[in-house]
């Protein structure tokens, strides 16, 4: 700016914008790179606790309807971690994604039941079509249990969001457990996947921001639950 001139509302902005745009590549480059640390160097704790619940977070499934390889991969975890007398009760989370097809909760319910899970320790939401949705159904199923600690089962790429999105929900005694090694990881799409979540993680914010104001001002869930889809 020379000598004496003054700085017009549009230069403001342009600074102001430029700074925003600025903040939002910092931001951005800053989650990438904690998501790629955690999927590389993440080890869960030696020492689990035994009286935990283990939530596994459905993921898709198979054209014919069965479930997916992540739902499984995420399902066997969690039954290796049971049958080593880690976790209490098992809570399976997954919506339908085809109308035709039963819940991704429900067969991973079925599955665990058939691994010798007594019938007693499986919850099962087969709604969530979400991870906002799965922590927010979680929470209804344990009601006061959601305060004792959980363990969530995902892959490496998925939990970090998954971590947010129960907090988000009212859950913090919360334990991740992977349900692939890192070199699992790349080996499935990796970079495909990070960036995926690149994305995702910052439009879950919004939404989730979204529904917590919805909610503040006393819009009935069944109104705002569409926007966590």
């Amino acid at each position: 700016m020379t000598d004496g001139a003054v700085a017009t509302p549009g230069s403001r902005l342009m600074r102001w914008l430029r700074r925003l745009v600025w903040i939002g590549v910092a931001g951005y480059l800053a989650l990438l790179a904690t998501l790629l640390g955690f999927i590389e160097f993440y080890d869960p704790p030696a020492d689990l606790p035994s009286d935990a619940t283990l939530v596994v977070l459905g993921a898709g499934q198979r054209p014919d309807g069965a479930l997916g390889p992540a739902s499984r991969a995420r399902l066997e975890a969690a039954l290796a971690l049971y049958h080593a007398g880690i976790g209490q009760k098992l809570v399976v989370s997954g919506g339908r994604l085809r109308h035709e097809t039963r819940s991704i909760g429900g067969m991973m319910a079925e599955t665990a039941l058939d691994a010798g899970v007594p019938e007693g320790a499986v919850l099962v939401d087969g709604d969530a079509l979400s991870t906002l949705q799965n922590a927010l159904f979680t929470a209804d199923l344990l009601g006061s249990a959601a305060e004792g600690p959980l363990i969530l089962v995902s892959q490496r790429f998925h939990l970090p969001r998954s971590w947010l999105s129960f907090h988000w929900a009212g859950m913090h005694d919360l334990t991740l457990y992977p349900a692939d090694t890192p070199d699992e990881h790349w080996q499935r799409g990796g970079l495909r996947q990070v960036w995926h979540e690149s994305v995702k993680t910052p439009l879950n914010a919004i939404r989730a921001a979204g529904a917590s104001a919805a909610d503040l001002i006393g819009v009935p869930e069944a109104r705002y639950l569409p926007l966590l889809d």
